[in-house]
């Protein structure tokens, strides 16, 4: 019973029958991981000499009340207190000292913790749960706020964010529906979800903005003109926002992150920028009205971004193929006119923006007229061909297709776009005739305009 202790390292705690309070001796130099895990003790004092203890060293020690950490420590490991659920004080060392990630996370009774002068960071999910945390007081050397790091803190109402923080990160605030007062530098950088569920963010004004993030979408119109002043649309934003049909974009947004209209179950029409690169993840699915969509500006639509959109049926792309640079992820498109699950095609406005099938031996369909970038990439397909009216290959199309070694190309086709078979079994001598292409397409560093034969650099 009691303590185990070998070479300055505190092994492991015993519990004994009755003993609720404990000084950890000053021989001890370290506590090591798991050490008090589960332990009913209710007070802990940690002798100075103490430098570190270990991930979840207290963790769930439910009747935990108090404990008192010495200037000496230097370092906490991961959920150090983590779901010690009646631990109402903390007093962390004033300086020199570091904590990974989640060391109080579920510690629903605390209500104050003074952090360390010089901490750079709050690690993430810090105090995430920590249900009745009333205030922190966060030091001006703090430059990040980590993922969730007060996520769920339901009784936090103010919080004063230091100039030197740099970045909140994503759902950093996520839950803290009391957090009604928020004074931070205007500079800051605000990642996706961070004040999401908060009272800030659900305030009375339509579009709640902050140093051009569009955090959140609290009207209830029909049709919705983003302000001008906006160049993120953050992550959330609009989800599930029933009674948008419309949705127009000012050129000035280059940014739309994950989810930010998911599940706008009305939403039939979307303006986007001229100037947005990417269609970020799940950015508008489940909206089962969507029905129009131009995408002629985007380069790359990441995953789930048009999932379930069983509307879409009219989406624009760009009018020439040749400045086809457009690359989707597999499941960009799941659950949408466009798929063609049997065949393993998706194919949007003529444009083939991926293949998932399984089949060896490929025929591409008729009406075909682009081969997006990274269409083919990683297949496990031997011959491919393709139907008269492609006119262009993008970039990579077929890279890293081992097993292809047969393609027929038709004389539609006018352009190959860099690195289109690297790593396959096609090489330059099996191209048309009257299609000479750059070493590059099969494997180099540049752009090639195939044009007439050329060789000139495509710009």
């Amino acid at each position: 019973m009691g303590m185990v202790i070998e070479g300055g390292v505190l092994k492991k705690y015993n519990d004994d029958p009755g003993i609720t309070a404990l000084i950890v001796p000053p021989a001890v130099l370290e506590i090591a991981p798991c050490a008090f895990c589960g332990s009913a003790l209710r007070h802990v004092i940690v002798s100075e000499g103490v430098k570190e203890i270990g991930r979840m060293a207290f963790c769930d020690c439910t009747e935990l009340l108090s404990v008192t950490l010495p200037e000496s420590l230097r370092y906490m490991g991961y959920r150090t207190f983590g779901g010690c659920e009646n631990l109402k004080n903390v007093k962390l060392p004033a300086s020199g000292f570091n904590f990974a990630d989640g060391c109080f996370c579920g510690c629903t009774s605390l209500e104050t913790v003074t952090l360390p002068a010089d901490l750079g960071s709050v690690p993430e999910m810090t105090f995430a749960e920590c249900t009745s945390l009333k205030e922190i007081q966060i030091p001006d050397s703090v430059r990040c706020i980590g993922t969730r790091a007060f996520r769920g803190c339901t009784s936090l109402f103010s919080v004063t964010i230091p100039d030197n923080v740099r970045e909140i990160d994503s759902f950093a605030f996520e839950g803290c529906n009391m957090l009604t007062v928020i004074d931070m530098p205007d500079d800051i950088k605000l990642k996706y979800g961070c004040f999401r569920g908060t009272s800030w963010i659900g305030s009375e004004v339509d579009f709640c903005i902050y140093n051009g993030n569009l955090l959140q979408y609290n009207g209830c119109e029909q049709h919705v003109v983003i302000p001008d002043c906006v160049k993120t649309v953050s992550a959330y934003a609009f989800q599930s926002a029933d009674t948008v049909e419309t949705i127009e974009m000012p050129d000035s947004i280059e940014d739309i992150e994950m989810y930010a209209f998911a599940e706008c179950a009305h939403l039939k029409k979307v303006w986007l920028s001229e100037n947005l690169g990417t269609v970020s993840k799940g950015a508008f699915s489940g909206c089962t009205e969507l029905e129009s969509i131009d995408l002629s500006g985007v380069v790359y639509i990441e995953p789930e971004a048009f999932r379930d959109c069983i509307s879409l049926r009219d989406v624009t792309m760009p009018d020439d193929p040749e400045l086809c640079m457009i690359e989707a992820a597999d499941d960009a498109f799941s659950g949408t006119p466009f798929e063609l699950k049997e065949e393993g095609f998706v194919i949007v406005d003529g444009y083939l923006v991926k293949y998932t099938g399984k089949a060896a031996d490929v025929e591409v369909p008729e009406g075909v007229k682009a081969i997006c970038p990274w269409a083919f990439v990683y297949s496990n397909v031997e011959s491919v061909v393709l139907p008269e009216g492609v006119t262009v290959i993008g970039a990579n199309a077929f890279s890293e297709c081992r097993f292809l070694d047969t393609i027929i190309i038709p004389e539609t086709v006018r352009y190959i776009g860099r690195y289109a078979f690297v790593h396959t079994q096609i090489y330059p001598d099996m191209m048309p005739e009257n299609l000479l292409c750059s070493p590059d397409v099969f494997r180099g560093d540049k752009d090639y305009n195939c044009f007439n034969g050329g060789y000139e650099p495509f710009i």
